[in-house]
């Protein structure tokens, strides 16, 4: 290997090895969303279009979100969480929220959220939480009318 392609290669290790540390800080973006009926995990992603792959598995999979639950809400919380799911899986759920970019006929935009499987593929239908105007104002859509 001459000179040269030594330092490209170690630019791509290093540019790699960077890649891999701000996929990691964006993983630490759990965080605890309530519901009355149960308990929910949700990340915030500036790009839910795609759960990546992370040194714990893929992004919202059962191992990833246990490899950070502690930090998230704590030791007494997380394992609440963890043996809610233990003792009626139904009772816990993944889902990533979603800040839609795109602006409607009005100029309004929503958030949605979509529930994620154990191995972090989403699954089911989005829907629907809230909508907003083009000043960020929370609004009822049915009084654009």
């Amino acid at each position: 290997m001459s000179a040269g392609e030594k330092v490209i290669a170690k630019e791509m290790r290093r540019q790699e090895k960077e890649r891999r540390k701000r996929i990691e800080q964006a993983n630490k973006m759990l965080i605890p969303v309530s519901k009355k009926t149960a308990m929910t995990l949700g990340m915030i992603s500036f790009d839910p279009s795609q759960l990546s792959e992370t040194n714990d598995g893929k992004q919202m999979s059962d191992n990833w979100i246990d490899k950070r639950l502690d930090d998230a809400v704590g030791k007494e919380k997380a394992d609440e969480i963890r043996d809610a799911a233990e003792d009626n899986p139904d009772s816990v759920s993944h889902e990533v929220y979603h800040i839609d970019p795109n602006v409607d006929d009005n100029g309004n935009t929503h958030t949605d959220t979509q529930e994620v499987d154990s191995e972090g593929n989403k699954v089911g239908e989005k829907i629907i939480v809230e909508y907003f105007d083009k000043d960020g104002n929370r609004i009822d859509p049915s009084s654009e009318a």
